[in-house]
Protein backbone atom coordinates (compact mmCIF):
# COMPACT_ATOMS: atom_id res chain seq x y z
CA UNK A 1 0.00 0.00 0.00
CA UNK A 2 2.82 2.43 0.86
CA UNK A 3 4.57 1.77 -2.45
CA UNK A 4 1.34 2.39 -4.35
CA UNK A 5 0.76 5.68 -2.54
CA UNK A 6 4.37 6.69 -3.16
CA UNK A 7 4.03 5.82 -6.85
CA UNK A 8 0.85 7.92 -7.19
CA UNK A 9 2.46 10.85 -5.37
CA UNK A 10 5.57 10.71 -7.56
CA UNK A 11 3.46 10.44 -10.72
CA UNK A 12 1.36 13.45 -9.75
CA UNK A 13 4.49 15.43 -8.88
CA UNK A 14 6.15 14.55 -12.19
CA UNK A 15 3.03 15.46 -14.16
CA UNK A 16 2.67 18.79 -12.38
CA UNK A 17 6.34 19.58 -13.06
CA UNK A 18 5.94 18.68 -16.73
CA UNK A 19 2.85 20.86 -17.00
CA UNK A 20 4.72 23.77 -15.42
CA UNK A 21 7.55 23.40 -17.92
CA UNK A 22 5.17 23.10 -20.84
CA UNK A 23 3.43 26.36 -19.94
CA UNK A 24 6.61 28.34 -19.25
CA UNK A 25 6.71 31.22 -21.71
CA UNK A 26 9.42 31.16 -24.34
CA UNK A 27 11.29 34.34 -25.18
CA UNK A 28 9.72 36.12 -28.16
CA UNK A 29 12.16 37.91 -30.43
CA UNK A 30 10.92 41.11 -32.03
CA UNK A 31 13.18 42.44 -34.76
CA UNK A 32 13.48 45.83 -36.45
CA UNK A 33 14.08 43.89 -39.66
CA UNK A 34 10.86 42.69 -41.33
CA UNK A 35 10.99 39.26 -39.71
CA UNK A 36 8.02 37.51 -38.13
CA UNK A 37 8.07 37.28 -34.34
CA UNK A 38 9.73 34.02 -33.32
CA UNK A 39 10.45 32.24 -30.07
CA UNK A 40 13.69 30.95 -28.63
CA UNK A 41 14.40 27.95 -26.40
CA UNK A 42 12.85 27.71 -22.97
CA UNK A 43 16.01 28.86 -21.16
CA UNK A 44 16.87 31.67 -23.57
CA UNK A 45 17.01 35.16 -22.12
CA UNK A 46 19.11 37.20 -24.56
CA UNK A 47 20.01 40.80 -23.94
CA UNK A 48 18.58 43.40 -26.32
CA UNK A 49 22.01 43.62 -27.98
CA UNK A 50 22.07 39.84 -28.49
CA UNK A 51 18.54 39.95 -29.90
CA UNK A 52 19.54 42.70 -32.37
CA UNK A 53 22.59 40.69 -33.42
CA UNK A 54 20.50 37.55 -33.91
CA UNK A 55 17.89 39.41 -35.96
CA UNK A 56 20.55 41.04 -38.15
CA UNK A 57 22.25 37.68 -38.69
CA UNK A 58 19.00 35.99 -39.72
CA UNK A 59 18.09 38.84 -42.08
CA UNK A 60 21.54 38.86 -43.70
CA UNK A 61 21.30 35.12 -44.37
CA UNK A 62 17.91 35.23 -46.08
CA UNK A 63 17.84 35.15 -49.87
CA UNK A 64 15.60 37.21 -52.17
CA UNK A 65 12.39 35.17 -52.04
CA UNK A 66 12.90 34.47 -48.33
CA UNK A 67 13.07 38.20 -47.59
CA UNK A 68 9.88 38.82 -49.54
CA UNK A 69 8.09 36.02 -47.66
CA UNK A 70 9.44 37.32 -44.36
CA UNK A 71 8.12 40.82 -45.06
CA UNK A 72 4.67 39.48 -45.96
CA UNK A 73 4.48 37.32 -42.84
CA UNK A 74 5.61 40.22 -40.64
CA UNK A 75 2.91 42.40 -42.24
CA UNK A 76 0.24 39.74 -41.75
CA UNK A 77 -0.16 39.18 -45.50
CA UNK A 78 0.18 35.40 -45.43
CA UNK A 79 -2.63 35.02 -47.99
CA UNK A 80 -0.26 36.62 -50.54
CA UNK A 81 2.32 33.83 -50.07
CA UNK A 82 2.28 30.64 -52.11
CA UNK A 83 1.94 27.38 -50.23
CA UNK A 84 5.34 26.32 -51.54
CA UNK A 85 7.09 29.43 -50.20
CA UNK A 86 5.21 29.31 -46.91
CA UNK A 87 6.23 25.70 -46.29
CA UNK A 88 9.81 26.33 -47.40
CA UNK A 89 10.32 29.48 -45.32
CA UNK A 90 12.93 28.68 -42.65
CA UNK A 91 11.31 30.47 -39.67
CA UNK A 92 7.80 29.04 -40.03
CA UNK A 93 6.90 25.70 -38.52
Amino acid sequence: MKSRTLFIALTLFACSQGAALATAPHYEAHCKEPLPVFTLGENSQPTKAQERTLCACIWQNLGGWEREVSKKIAEGKTSDISTLHMRAFPLVL
